[in-house]
């Protein structure tokens, strides 16, 4: 089992030190302000909040979506934008400069809706196992002590 974890230890570190290898290549520098900005810091934490923590697929989902918004949320924006020119505070409102705000509101509204659904789960999960917890403590007195029970002591 240990050596299981040892080769997969290994393995992702030459991963890693292959990634860090070709970021130097392209970027051709490497310091703090590529590896360790705090924009990059917030693109990360961003993308694991909006695929959701603690699960590795949930990691993958948000950073597609984070690549995907980034992408074309100024374009569409945009092209909203131009569709609305007529109006004059709504066009400043979706022009493409903009994206970033629209960003913002959609990470609140996804973190807002979606925390909700996981406590709820969450709370579901801890009221059940609570619930198995206490019937297994009465079957066990019942086991231990059923003369009690019997008899009404």
């Amino acid at each position: 089992m240990v050596v299981y974890r040892s080769i997969a230890s290994v393995i992702s570190a030459i991963m890693a030190a292959l990634a860090g290898v070709l970021l130097a290549l392209w970027l051709r520098y490497t310091g703090p302000d590529t590896t360790l900005s705090f924009a990059i810091m917030i693109d990360v934490l961003l993308m694991v909040v909006i695929g959701g923590m603690g699960t590795t697929y949930g990691a993958m989902i948000g950073v597609m979506l984070m690549i995907i918004t980034e992408n074309y949320l100024p374009v569409v924006m945009g092209k909203i934008g131009e569709a609305a020119a007529s109006i004059p505070f709504l066009s400043a409102l979706l022009s493409a400069d903009r994206w970033l705000l629209w960003l913002g509101i959609l990470f609140i509204l996804s973190v807002y809706f979606f925390s909700n659904r996981y406590r709820r789960q969450a709370a579901c999960a801890l009221a059940d196992e609570q619930w198995t917890i206490a019937m297994a403590r009465v079957s066990a007195s019942w086991a231990m002590q059923p003369h009690r029970w019997v008899l009404g002591r």
